[in-house]
């Protein structure tokens, strides 16, 4: 082989490689919880597996925001932007901790952040919140509430032991 066919295939190698890493490396924002029969059934019949589920889960990196430890993937909404209707990604999580115990968690772990008793959130603004903030692009959030019965969102997996949901609103980091 020439020197530069060489180059050419180490280089090729190489890049690669570092997708590979890359990729492995995307530890997703939490796992999925076990899905029920019906569930399963219905990813297959998407022409899916439970990896190309798994996939789809942003990846922890991306949030910037810290993320409860013992909790689940529910939904996540893609943010767009398009002026007047910009809107940031959020994603929802499901925990068995109760409410008071991941407030507690957050309050001790959003560094810079307020609490806004009257939204029931945390934010990263400056001051009071209101809701022109609030409904922001710029406005990352933080909101935790009790899950008395799992949402829609989860009839296709095993959560009757879920007793909360949070809500991260976060500027992607990618």
């Amino acid at each position: 082989m020439t020197g530069r066919k060489t180059t050419r295939i180490f280089i090729a190698i190489l890049l690669f490689t570092c997708c590979v890493i890359q990729a492995a490396g995307a530890e997703p924002v939490a796992p999925l919880l076990e899905m029920t029969d019906q569930g399963l059934k219905m990813v297959k019949s998407q022409g899916k597996t439970l990896a190309d589920v798994e996939k789809e889960i942003p990846a922890k990196a991306s949030i910037g925001i810290p993320v409860y430890p013992n909790t689940y993937y529910a939904t996540h909404v893609r943010g767009r932007q398009n002026g007047a209707n910009s809107m940031l990604p959020s994603i929802s999580l499901v925990s068995g901790d109760s409410p008071e115990m991941i407030e507690t968690w957050y309050r001790n772990n959003l560094d810079g952040w307020k609490y806004d008793e009257t939204y029931v959130l945390f934010h990263d603004g400056k001051g009071q919140a209101d809701m022109e903030s609030l409904m922001s692009i710029k406005t990352q959030t933080v909101s935790i509430m009790a899950e008395d019965e799992p949402g829609f969102d989860l009839m296709f997996y095993h959560a009757d032991h879920i007793k909360s949901r949070i809500i991260i609103r976060y500027k992607p980091r990618d």
